[in-house]
């Protein structure tokens, strides 16, 4: 996933922009890995869940104050990860059922004539629609994670 990168008009000093984005990166829970003269560098403790805070997903932060602007490079890992989530849960969710109701008829001796690939296939189509829905909420989190680096970007400014 490419990083995101945003950028805005400083009305404050460089140094209360860094700080406003310190104290709002590490209200959230964000690690401060390095906090060079012109700017600061954040890490996320993780991204695994839609309810929590959408910076989160940003992953490592880069802020940095040159001249008359902020700028933030985000590697929206948090973002990544669960559209890599979204993608593999559901599959390997599918296949495990599968697996454990063919095997549980596959021992019980299912004495019906095609019940064997219905134990098999209905767990596989239950999770069919998450082709669709996956990808449209990893995007969603990806927009999300962007809006919330601008406005993190655009409130440290000033």
């Amino acid at each position: 996933m490419p990083p995101y990168e945003a950028e805005a008009a400083l009305r404050r000093s460089p140094e209360d922009a860094i700080a406003a984005a310190e104290a709002t990166l590490a209200a959230v829970g964000f690690r401060i890995t390095d906090r060079p003269r012109d700017g600061l560098l954040a890490e996320s403790p993780g991204y695994t869940a839609t309810r929590q805070n959408a910076l989160l997903a940003a992953g490592r932060v880069e802020l940095s104050a040159g001249g008359r602007t902020l700028r933030a490079a985000a590697d929206m890992a948090g973002a990544a990860w669960m559209r890599r989530f979204l993608l593999w849960f559901p599959l390997g969710l599918g296949l495990f059922l599968s697996a454990v109701l063919g095997g549980a008829f596959f021992l019980l001796g299912a004495r019906v004539k095609g019940f064997l690939p219905m134990a098999v296939g209905i767990p596989l189509l239950t999770v069919l629609p998450w082709a669709f829905i996956g990808p449209v909420m990893s995007r969603a989190v990806r927009r999300k994670a962007e809006a919330a680096v601008e406005t993190l970007v655009s409130n440290a400014a000033g």
